[in-house]
């Protein structure tokens, strides 16, 4: 039978890297318009745009695994039925189930590598296309390399509040920095500082002012009051997260997640949405194994009937990203339990496959 199974995961193989290449050029389509924009209308530098494109490489692999190995196998089943190459091999006493294991297990090494990608690869990736891209618009702005200006002000994973005047993320230095403290446990304090470097998640402030309070209701009243030359804080937090206002899950590993979800939660904050991108980093890259759980078998009852079987595959494709986005939105609302958002896409279709799987001979 190794023969029979190399036999029917080369004939999906084969489609399968045409198709990848062909759902890269799809997505890279989409933003085509405002990427050339850039280059002719806001003179930013071609090279700078092109690494913008090709650091978003990774993350658009992961996306198109499970659309095109669910097309390539219905592909590649159509080609085998058309030249009678399936009649064949059930001659031989294969029965359809037996023929989809290969597919199966191909599937699955596959979602191996989706997941490797979207842990290792795809954080990393995505903080580069987004270094590029800060880069671009600094040139738009002409405000200087790797400066971003401007009154960023956000909330910590904890009780601090943070206000900085100015970040130069290439140099990894600020200016203007003021921190508000306002553990209900300790005296409220309010840190400001004339500029400051960091390294990770610890800020080394320098030439600064320290005033504390005894509480929030007294803050006229100052209790301590001192300066400093250089004073170390560990904000918990990584700035670069928060440049453009918010925390970018997808520029995080899943342990850096997991650590952002525990300090997040120490602080007293809302944690469903990290919580939910925490689950999908295990659930999402299985998408391709389940697609493959009902495309092989509508595969294989469909091969004779043209594009029936191709077209049902492919609403039910899209109906998974459907389910997968409605879930991820009533979790973030707290109407159904995390986990049960993150991985009700699988569990759909984990269900709709064995059903397919049982009408197959």
């Amino acid at each position: 039978m190794k023969l029979i199974d190399r036999y029917i995961s080369l004939e999906v193989l084969r489609p399968f890297v045409m198709i990848i290449v062909g759902v890269i050029v799809i997505m890279l389509s989409v933003r085509l318009t405002s990427d050339v924009e850039m280059i002719v209308v806001n003179k930013v530098p071609w090279p700078l745009v092109l690494k913008m494109i090709v650091y978003k490489f990774p993350e658009y692999i992961v996306l198109g695994l499970p659309v095109a190995y669910m097309i390539a196998t219905l592909l590649g089943l159509a080609r085998m039925s058309k030249d009678y190459e399936l009649i064949a091999i059930r001659s031989t006493g294969t029965g359809s189930k037996r023929m989809m294991m290969p597919l199966l297990l191909m599937a699955l090494g596959l979602s191996g590598v989706a997941y490797y990608l979207n842990e290792e690869v795809v954080p990393q990736a995505n903080k580069r296309s987004q270094v590029a891209q800060d880069q671009a618009y600094v040139s738009m702005r002409s405000q200087g390399a790797g400066m971003v200006a401007g009154d960023i002000n956000f909330k910590g994973v904890d009780t601090r509040f943070f206000n900085v005047q100015r970040v130069y993320k290439q140099e990894k230095r600020m200016e203007g920095i003021l921190i508000f403290e306002s553990d209900p446990q300790q005296p409220y304090r309010i840190i400001s500082a004339a500029n400051g470097e960091w390294s990770g998640t610890l800020w080394q402030l320098r030439q600064g002012h320290v005033q504390e309070y005894e509480s929030a209701k007294a803050l006229n009243f100052v209790t301590r009051e001192y300066t400093f030359e250089s004073l170390q804080v560990d904000t918990r937090i990584r700035i670069e997260n928060y440049l453009s206002g918010d925390i970018k899950p997808k520029e995080m590993t899943s342990q850096e997640l997991k650590e952002l979800i525990t300090a997040t939660e120490r602080g007293g904050q809302e944690t469903r949405a990290y919580e939910i991108e925490y689950q999908a980093r295990f659930a999402r890259p299985l998408a391709t194994f389940f697609t493959a759980l009902i495309a092989a078998p509508i595969g294989l009852k469909f091969a004779r009937g043209g594009y029936i079987g191709f077209a049902i595959s492919i609403i039910l494709t899209f109906f998974y990203f459907v389910v997968d986005t409605i879930g991820t939105g009533i979790g973030s609302l707290g109407l159904i339990s995390v986990d049960i958002a993150a991985w009700a896409p699988n569990i759909l279709f984990g269900v709709l496959g064995l059903f397919f799987w049982l009408q197959v001979d």
